[in-house]
């Protein structure tokens, strides 16, 4: 299973749903995982990423299969957090927490691009033009930022119309 599948499923676990519809943040969601404990991270994994039963989780780790439920439970509540959800989701990650400069960050919220979904909607390097005050220097640190937040997609399809 990909960290991507994984992520989903975490995804899925934390926030109570049955699909994510592809609002999973991959890299949130595995910086989350990280914040837990050793032993809480290596028994959610064998859990969630490969899929074995309380009683194969407890056996893996010599543990009764009530231990087991409860320290994956425990992670599990732990990664509710809000702290933690805060990063999971892409329609909850705000422009401010992407670390760009304040310009580029007013100029994407004055144009209504509060989130990272919102900037992700964005289709055509056509309208990443035409937000005001969003500078050439600006628009390349936001494409940057897309592509070091693993949106290499997005960010091909913007430098494309930058060539054009």
């Amino acid at each position: 299973m990909t960290d991507k599948e994984y992520a989903a499923r975490i995804y899925c676990q934390v926030f109570n749903v049955e699909d994510d519809n592809g609002d999973a943040y991959t890299q949130g969601i595995l910086a989350a995982i990280d914040t837990l404990k050793p032993r809480e991270q290596a028994m959610l994994e064998s859990y969630v990423r490969h899929g074995k039963t309380y009683k194969q989780t407890g056996e893996a780790f010599h543990l009764s299969t009530a231990r087991a439920w409860q320290i994956v439970g425990t992670a599990l509540r732990k990664l509710r957090h809000p702290k933690r959800t805060r990063d999971m989701s892409i329609a909850r990650i705000s422009v401010y927490s992407l670390g760009l400069s304040t310009r580029a960050a007013n100029a994407l919220t004055g144009a209504g691009k509060d989130t990272l979904q919102s900037i992700l909607g964005i289709a055509k390097f056509a309208e990443l033009y035409g937000i005001r005050n969003l500078g050439v220097k600006s628009r390349n640190e936001v494409i940057t930022k897309m592509r070091d937040l693993g949106f290499r997609e997005w960010a091909e399809v913007m430098d494309e119309g930058w060539r054009v």
